[in-house]
């Protein structure tokens, strides 16, 4: 049993607003190293898929897994993904597929080089965990991912952050592939300063709704997208002395608008903070949490 477990807590609300009771919490050590438990979703059998990736002691190299348990949290099976040769995983983020598969993005390095020189590198699974097939997009100044998300038509999407010039500042980027992960079309949103993309989500007409950090501003920052990759709009969400970030969309499945997650900083103090825009994302409200 590794000395950091991933762990499973799987949470059952019973009201629909804040009540809520835990059915069970399980601690899940594969191998003898340090695990990272980064997203878990229900399965159509009532079980869970964890996926995770693991970290040997005493390296930089990690590999990646899929565990599936059953409804109580047993492990059923495990699979494991590695990098390319002479990579190692940064971060990644897995999705759900419509055939019950899943797919797999990683932000990966060369061994060697510094951490914002990243590539892509994606692997699709089917409904057991067994690779269908991987791709690999490199990159000249480095990727960072946000998140990939599945359409109607099994076409994918994946947004997140374009280091440009070297590094000096950086853009948002969306890219769209066909369903055996071939590049359809990308764009990479323009704006001569630093945006950092961290979320992404659909909306209800078929577009794409994207939430990140503007770093000059140290305000939130949200963006429309059309079907085609054409940015609508774009706003920000700043406050004169504090620090907003968007982590997350909540909601953007109807024409109510849109709720972010992300984070709230005042000096040395950081709260969990939740907006709500309308439709063309003006601010309608913004709370965060009050902390002890």
């Amino acid at each position: 049993m590794s000395l950091v477990r991933v762990i499973l807590l799987i949470v059952v609300f019973c009201s629909f607003l804040f009540a809520q009771n835990y059915q069970f919490e399980k601690g899940i050590g594969i191998h003898d190293n340090f695990e990272i438990g980064k997203a878990v979703k229900q399965t159509p059998d009532g079980g869970y898929m964890i996926f995770a990736f693991t970290e040997y002691f005493n390296s930089l190299d990690r590999y990646l897994q899929l565990i599936k348990t059953d409804i109580l949290g047993e492990i059923q099976w495990t699979r494991e993904y590695y990098p390319p040769v002479n990579h190692r995983v940064f971060d990644a983020s897995m999705a759900p597929l419509q055939d019950g598969g899943y797919i797999i993005i990683s932000d990966i390095v060369e061994v060697g080089l510094l951490t914002n020189e990243t590539d892509i590198f994606l692997i699709r699974t089917d409904a057991g965990g067994d690779t269908l097939w991987t791709k690999f997009f490199p990159s000249v100044h480095g990727f960072r991912t946000a998140g990939i998300i599945e359409l109607d038509n099994q076409e994918l999407v994946i947004a997140g952050t374009w280091n440009e010039n070297a590094g000096s500042y950086s853009d948002a980027f969306l890219w769209k592939l066909a369903p055996d992960g071939t590049l359809i079309w990308e764009i990479i949103y323009n704006r001569g300063d630093s945006i950092l993309i961290h979320g992404l989500d659909k909306t209800y007409d078929n577009g794409f709704i994207l939430t990140g950090r503007h770093k000059q501003s140290n305000g939130a920052y949200l963006a429309k997208i059309d079907d085609q990759g054409n940015r609508e709009w774009e706003k920000f969400i700043t406050e004169q002395g504090h620090y907003y970030s968007g982590k997350a969309i909540l909601t953007a499945s109807d024409e109510s608008g849109y709720v972010i997650a992300g984070q709230w900083s005042s000096g040395s103090v950081s709260r969990i903070w939740i907006a709500k825009t309308n439709n063309a994302g003006d601010l309608q409200w913004s709370n965060k949490t009050t902390g002890r």
